[in-house]
């Protein structure tokens, strides 16, 4: 197994030095538009916008118009905003050459042609992004035999945990390793409420509840209402709400609520109650606890109750894609493969100049300048995860240096989703989906969260998702997945 992380990480750095040599040798050639000019490349991005934004792209510009014979004007937009106002420009027609996208916003903008097909550009001017993006990533990415995005080469899988209080856990004695199954802290809940009164013994958004911890694939591109179940049978779509397993998580959630481990406005205050709780549902990977431990006022415990899982979801979540509009959609993949591939471009266009943003500390990490305390301080803070490779990045001091290879590890290890590859076209549920979420709304958090009783509450909902056309949706998830199944 490590050898073959080391093998994979080798390979990234090789085919890095590939590509810069075959991006110099062809340089500039061909690449000056009809008037003599170099042509720039505009890139949306999801980002913030800090005072040496342009410092930084006029570094990057420097560097890669003798590799590519283009240079870049990156415009970024802030999280909150960014998805539609990158629907607004696209549905504008605006000319525009690279944007991050993925989920089903990808699945949409492909449906109603906004984004330019990638099979072909990938082999005549992605070839070592290619290369390096593991086969079942690209696989996820394809839609009706044609790949519109290349989903960023970082961790995929996703592992639901119980996040605890662990100098609470300490402080009574509390046996966290017997926790087996999510019904086994029972007991310690009991000790936290009758000891600890102003601490919820359990907390949670209702947007992330410990529903998470149920083997499920959402295999309808996020949507919530159709499901594999991992440990079932891998050719039949469920309704997720509907299963054996989730009315045992429903009983055992509102026997929670009844008991006093959860507190009672759960199911309309939807914020959590920040640090009077002792667990949480939180997403981990290898060593985040520990690095949360590093900032947090108490030592955070983790208890794993489920493997790791990957479906398509999970894999096309950040993706880079040339929409349809671009005039220089060879250009854009040249420098969607740089950003993927050299080391040196994906940490300027991460971290900012060096010696100026950050100090690098050996060959994989980097700390702060000094006077700095945090990144804005630098004068360059941007969002790193919708910029590409996450395996080039260096990483602050202090990381454990294996971080990488264990997420490597994390994800060969995960459970598979069967429909791993597998992307369902919405377009013809809209009117089902709209009303199965306004019936989701009004019913799914008081009965995921425990707040009602299950065995009264979860006929009504069935019903009104039955009228806003929950069977007519899975039926039409069940023949789209049937016939890619056909297609493997």
């Amino acid at each position: 197994m490590k050898n073959t992380l080391k093998f994979r990480r080798i390979l990234c750095a090789v085919l890095a030095v590939v590509s810069i040599i075959s991006l110099t040798a062809c340089g500039p050639k061909g690449s000056e538009t009809s008037n003599g000019e170099v042509p720039e490349l505009v890139w949306y991005n999801r980002s913030a916008t800090t005072r040496d934004h342009q410092l930084v792209y006029d570094e990057v510009n420097k560097y890669i118009e003798p590799k590519i014979g283009a240079t870049v004007k990156n415009i970024s937009i802030i999280g909150a905003e960014y998805n539609e106002k990158i629907r607004l420009i696209m549905a504008s027609g605006e000319k525009f050459d690279i944007l991050y996208t993925g989920g089903s916003r990808y699945t949409s903008y492909v449906h109603n042609g906004s984004l330019a097909p990638m099979s072909e550009l990938l082999e005549t001017h992605g070839k070592a992004v290619k290369d390096i993006t593991p086969e079942y990533a690209l696989n996820a990415a394809y839609i009706d035999g044609e790949i519109y995005g290349l989903p960023f080469f970082k961790d995929y899988a996703v592992e639901h945990t119980v996040y605890y209080n662990k100098d609470m856990a300490d402080k009574y004695n509390l046996d966290m390793d017997s926790v087996k199954e999510f019904k086994d802290l029972e007991p310690i809940y009991e000790v936290i409420r009758d000891n600890e009164p102003t601490t919820y013994p359990l907390d949670f958004p209702t947007t992330l509840t410990p529903f998470e911890l149920l083997q499920y694939d959402d295999i309808a591109g996020g949507e919530g209402f159709a499901a594999i179940e991992l440990e079932g049978d891998p050719n039949t779509i469920v309704n997720p709400y509907a299963t054996e397993q989730a009315m045992e998580y429903y009983k055992l959630m509102h026997d929670f609520y009844k008991k006093g481990f959860i507190r009672k406005d759960i199911a309309t205050e939807n914020t959590g109650a920040g640090g009077g709780k002792f667990s949480s549902i939180e997403q981990e990977l290898p060593y985040l606890v520990e690095q949360k431990n590093q900032t947090s006022p108490y030592k955070y415990g983790v208890v794993h109750l489920i493997k790791p899982k990957m479906g398509t979801y999970n894999v096309t979540t950040c993706m880079m894609a040339i929409p349809s509009t671009s005039e220089h959609p060879e250009k854009a993949m040249e420098l969607i493969s740089l950003i993927n591939t050299d080391k040196y471009l994906r940490n300027l266009v991460s971290l900012g100049i060096e010696g100026k943003h950050w100090i690098a500390v050996g060959e994989d990490q980097y700390k702060l300048p000094e006077g700095c305390e945090k990144k804005a301080d630098t004068g360059f803070e941007t969002y790193v995860s919708p910029q590409g490779n996450k395996y080039l990045m260096r990483m602050i001091e202090g990381t454990p240096e294996d971080i990488y290879d264990k997420y490597l590890e994390f994800d060969e290890n995960a459970i598979k989703s069967p429909a791993l590859g597998f992307v369902f076209n919405a377009e013809s549920m809209q009117n089902e989906i709209s009303a199965m979420n306004n019936v989701y709304q009004e019913y799914m958090p008081a009965i995921l969260s425990g707040a009602v009783d299950p065995e009264e509450m979860l006929p009504k909902a069935l019903a009104k998702f039955e009228s806003a056309g929950m069977s007519k949706f899975i039926a039409e998830v069940q023949k789209q997945y049937d016939e890619w199944r056909e297609n493997q």
